[in-house]
């Protein structure tokens, strides 16, 4: 990556680039990875979140309409506390990043 940012002459470096300044490099480069990868995995979780929530309540959906009308309540007090569980699961993480 430094032969990147630092100009060449036929195949040679131009000048000497001192120690300190490609530990600074290598320092910055490893902080950008890091932060880039907890951009994927909030991204990851964030996409699996979305589609859990959205499944359930596809599901929610489909159970009311075979359940008997006592039982909607019931059915939704259970969609929706999974619901909070995922997103307790999804606050930790960004916590945690």
């Amino acid at each position: 990556m430094l032969g990147e940012l630092v100009p060449n002459n036929g195949g040679g470096l131009v000048g000497r680039v001192p120690n300190s300044l490609s530990r600074e490099i290598a320092r910055i480069d490893g902080k950008a990875l890091a932060f880039a990868a907890k951009v994927r995995a909030a991204h990851f979780v964030g996409d699996a979140a979305l589609l859990a929530v959205a499944q359930l309540s596809c599901t929610q959906g489909e159970a009311e309409k075979l359940a008997p009308p006592s039982a909607a309540l019931r059915l939704a007090v259970i969609g929706d506390g999974i619901t909070a569980s995922i997103q307790a699961l999804v606050l930790r993480l960004g916590s945690e990043l």
